[in-house]
């Protein structure tokens, strides 16, 4: 599936609104068994308050406003999530980042991303955005850093859902006048799984609606239609399909450097929008 040409992103201009409609319609780029619904993500009212947002920044939320772009991409998604579930009328935001602490013991057991209650639903939300290239095997899928691995954050992930059910994790919810039996546990996994043909290979842990891009592929080779030009993009860009002005900045014509890259192609609004990505590695040996 290429996420890129989903008809939303004509409609969504500010770059803040797209990453945060990203973070809550993408794909998982893996299955964990415990997605959480986009409906329940949303809510009925949810694509109306992201154009709203979109059309009128001055009413987005004073956090959304604020949130850091300079902050490693886990945080700057987690920052926007926050400032969602804080404002949209389905939801109501209980604790973010909230600290488990061992029984009897200073120490922290981990922390649950998100204690929010969506439409009635208590829920403990656990996210995560990864990015991972390989052959499509799962376990040959690593990042740019060649030591974090897709079956390891797979399982990572899934531990960490659990939380809220260990002994540690039900006397934090205890604490803010939760019952663990009364929480439903959930992953909000976001990223992309990029491979040599950009598909992946039948396995239990993928799904079709996986966003795959090409790895490392020739670029010569590669469809351009006229005016193409390919964009490195920033991590906290990671996220949401690139839409740039026609300033032309950050423009590459051979990209070389390891990193996640655009093809942007000229649209009729007179901007620039992505149609396929792609991840330059020199971690072949790895994969």
């Amino acid at each position: 599936m290429n996420y890129a040409l989903d008809a939303l992103w004509q409609h969504l201009h500010h770059p803040r609104i797209r990453t945060l409609a990203a973070l809550l319609t993408a794909p998982p780029p893996w299955r964990s068994g415990r997605e959480i619904p986009v409906s329940l993500l949303l809510g009925s009212r949810g694509f109306r308050l992201l154009e709203q947002w979109d059309r009128q920044p001055e009413s987005q939320p004073q956090a959304l406003q604020t949130a850091n772009k300079q902050q490693a991409l886990g945080r700057y998604a987690e920052s926007l999530l926050a400032a969602w579930f804080a404002h949209a009328p389905h939801s109501r935001l209980i604790a973010a980042n909230h600290p488990v602490s061992l029984p009897n013991s200073r120490q922290q057991s981990g922390a649950f991303d998100f204690i929010v209650e969506l439409d009635g639903r208590l829920c403990h939300i656990e996210l995560c955005c990864k990015y991972y290239s390989g052959s499509g095997q799962p376990e040959r899928m690593v990042g740019l850093n060649p030591q974090d691995k897709l079956t390891d954050k797979a399982e990572k992930i899934l531990a960490q859902s659990e939380l809220s059910a260990t002994a540690s994790g039900s006397g934090s919810l205890k604490a803010l006048g939760i019952a663990e039996s009364a929480v439903s546990r959930y992953t909000l996994i976001r990223g992309n799984l990029f491979t040599p043909d950009g598909t992946l290979p039948a396995h239990p842990l993928y799904q079709p609606q996986s966003w795959c891009g090409l790895l490392n592929p020739d670029i010569g080779a590669l469809p351009q239609p006229p005016q193409t030009r390919f964009y490195r993009l920033p991590r906290c860009e990671y996220p949401a399909p690139a839409r740039i002005d026609s300033s032309l900045n950050g423009w590459h014509g051979t990209p070389d450097r390891n990193g996640i890259y655009a093809a942007m192609q000229r649209q009729a609004d007179g901007n620039w929008h992505e149609t396929f990505r792609f991840m330059v590695t020199n971690q072949l040996d790895n994969h």
